[in-house]
């Protein structure tokens, strides 16, 4: 998708933010620490850093998505005629994939 630069994790003091090089793309506050909970504290730390992972690597998972299903349909469309395919394959694959462009249509804020 190349309507997006490439993102990634900054930390700042006890913020996180993703960035790219026009701005800043999302920012997440950490967790508040209070005395008694040290270990809800961990577990939302971890997850506050796994979770701005995620959205860093958005676009790329985006990319990859993309090249997935156009590399498939390429595939779908050259072996249809020659090879048999049974209704149950055909049908999962179908469901897989309309999955797939679900999310690209999501990302990119298209209805599927």
């Amino acid at each position: 998708m190349s309507a997006h630069d490439d993102w990634y994790v900054v930390k700042s003091h006890n913020e996180v933010y993703v960035r790219n090089r026009r701005g800043v793309v999302a920012e997440r506050y950490p967790p508040s620490h209070y005395q008694g909970q040290d270990e809800r504290y961990a577990r939302e730390v971890k997850d506050y850093h796994d979770e701005m992972r995620l959205i860093s690597s958005a676009p790329d998972l985006l990319e990859a998505l993309e090249n997935v299903v156009a590399a498939w349909d390429a595939m779908y469309a050259k072996t249809k005629m020659s090879e048999p395919h049974s209704a149950e394959m055909e049908n999962m694959e179908f469901r897989q994939f309309q999955k797939a462009r679900a999310a690209i249509a999501k990302a990119e804020g298209k209805q599927p």
